[in-house]
């Protein structure tokens, strides 16, 4: 019984759902979705909103009002990310053959926004009923129009957001709007914002610059000394710090290195210098025989004591 069930919603309510009714099953699916949804287990009710919301895009009968289809495509946008029938991009493709329709829901969507404070939230919300179709070639030039016309000033920066967005400047737009010292007034608020942004984005960008250019010069005074010290690597006779530096990269403990530890982030650290590669792993590999070194034995004693000391890595190359 339960599989017919699940079988019924799953394929069988689509398969037996007569073309000239797809818009009376979207109506009863907008109108029933709160009782519905919880009993379809959301992703059911979901794929089949979804589908029918296709079916009735790509079927050339009646084009339902605005109002309507505002309705559908609010009722199947939750699963347009995770739609398994495909159907969302259905539902993409086609808007993106009915320019006008994806404006007229634009302009629904604005003017069923809220007054309140929470209009803004709402707003940002209009244009995924578009189902990320791509916009129409004229779109920003209609924005621009839409700001000429807008009596409320919310619904009027929203209009110069989408223009600018489109590609039509803020200095074209102040331009557009020189009769208009309300419309002057929202555009120069918005180029203040813009300028705002770009402000900050220069200087992070500036501060990434220092940053890069501060820690390059770090490493540079840092290979000078591995440089310095190639003669002394390979005599096995080099700074025991030194030598713990290099092991700590070759085990994957330096935290600026963007490999995770091995030969490539030795090589990384070194700048591809073959020469001090080999005269790092020849200080690895003479560790064990030297004298400034602890034994085993002395290494076994301080692990238990939970002590180190910095000739452990390089001897652990070995």
């Amino acid at each position: 019984m339960c599989g017919m069930y699940v079988g019924f919603w799953d394929s069988n309510f689509l398969q037996s759902s007569p073309k000239d009714k797809i818009h009376e099953l979207l109506d009863m699916l907008v109108k029933q979705q709160e009782t519905l949804r919880p009993i379809l287990k959301n992703d059911y009710f979901y794929e089949i909103s979804i589908e029918l919301l296709a079916r009735s895009l790509e079927s050339s009968r009646n084009t339902p009002s605005i109002h309507r289809l505002y309705d559908w495509l609010s009722v199947g946008l939750t699963s347009y990310h995770f739609s398994i029938s495909g159907a969302n991009r259905r539902v993409r493709s086609g808007l993106e053959h009915r320019p006008d329709v994806q404006k007229a829901i634009i302009l629904e969507g604005l003017a069923r926004c809220p007054k309140s404070d929470e209009f803004w939230l709402q707003a940002l919300k209009v244009e995924e009923l578009l189902y990320g179709a791509d916009l129409p070639p004229d779109f920003g030039a209609w924005c621009q129009r839409q700001v000429l016309e807008a009596t409320d000033a919310r619904v009027a920066e929203c209009f110069v957001w989408q223009a600018y967005r489109a590609g039509v400047s803020l200095k074209n737009q102040m331009k557009q709007t020189q009769s208009s010292p309300r419309l002057q007034n929202i555009i120069a608020k918005e180029i203040k914002k813009r300028n705002q942004v770009k402000n900050k984005e220069q200087e992070r960008a500036r501060r990434d610059q220092s940053y890069q250019e501060a820690k390059n010069r770090q490493h540079e005074a840092w290979l000078d000394c591995v440089r310095s010290n190639k003669k002394a690597l390979s005599q096995n006779r080099a700074a025991p710090s030194l030598l713990y530096q290099m092991a700590r990269v070759d085990f994957g403990r330096f935290t600026n290195s963007s490999i995770e530890g091995g030969p490539k982030a030795l090589a990384e650290r070194l700048d591809d210098n073959k020469n001090l590669i080999d005269a790092v792993l020849q200080g690895f590999r003479g560790v064990i025989s030297r004298n400034d070194v602890p034994d085993i034995k002395k290494f076994w004693i301080l692990n238990r004591r939970t002590k180190g000391t910095i000739s452990a890595y390089p001897f652990s190359q070995v």
